[in-house]
Formats: structure tokens, sequence, C-alpha cells
């Protein structure tokens, strides 16, 4: 947030534009860096923006890896889920002798909705607790 806004502030002091009330803070931080010069506040101003898109980037390859992952699946999973209970398992049928497992033994056995539901949870309890 701090390299876009102090992009946004050289941004003003190198085009020479007025402070402004739609961007309060970053109009504030131009008139605190007028004094930079406009040659400075262009190389500023592009030190700052590649900073910005760095750790954009940065982000990107983060997000998907850390626990925060839930914030990319949780829309998906509320689009494609059905409207009973999230995660709830499949019956058994404990009346077939001839079963040699019950239940979920392997990462295979689960459907694509309950994987889903696995990447999209963030272990809080709060969605299972609501259908109680």
């Amino acid at each position: 947030m701090a390299s876009i806004l102090f992009t946004l502030a050289f941004d003003k002091v190198w085009l020479g534009k007025p402070p402004s009330g739609f961007s309060p803070i970053a109009s504030l931080l131009s008139l605190l860096s007028a004094g930079t010069g406009r040659q400075a506040a262009y190389w500023l101003f592009y030190v700052c923006w590649w900073l910005h898109l760095l750790i954009l980037l940065a982000f990107l390859l983060y997000v998907p890896q850390s626990k925060h992952a839930h914030l990319l699946f949780v829309p998906f999973d509320i689009v494609l889920s059905g409207t009973g209970p999230p995660g709830r398992p499949c019956k058994l049928d404990f009346s077939d002798e001839t079963a040699e497992e019950f239940g979920v033994g392997k990462i295979e056995h689960f459907t694509k909705g309950q994987l889903l539901d696995l990447y999209a949870c963030v272990e809080c309890g709060r969605c299972t607790n609501m259908w109680r």
C-alpha cells in the first residue's frame, strides 16, 4: 500500500499536479516531497512503481502456498457446492459384508467437491457449526 501511495505522490510531483481531495494521502505525501525536484520525482516514481509490481508478483507466488490459499478457493467452493452442510461425508453402507474398507482411506477416495472443500477450509469450524 505504501508503494502505491508513494508512486501516486511522486507522480503528482513529477507532472506538477495539484493536491486533490480524491487522493488525500498521496497529495499530503506529494506536498512533503515537493522539494525533491521533477527529475528526482521521475526516477522515484518508477522505483516505487517497479517496487509495487515486484511486491504484487511476490504475493502471487506466496498466497497459493500459504495459509491464505483458502481466499482463492472459497468463491469456487461456494458456487460449486450444494446447499447442504459443507464437507458432509457420504453415508456408509455397513450392510455390505464384502467391503474391505469403510470411509476414506486414501486421498483418491474423496470426490472433487470434497477436495475443493478441503482447499477452501480455514479449519476454524465456523462453516460446519453454522449447519448444526
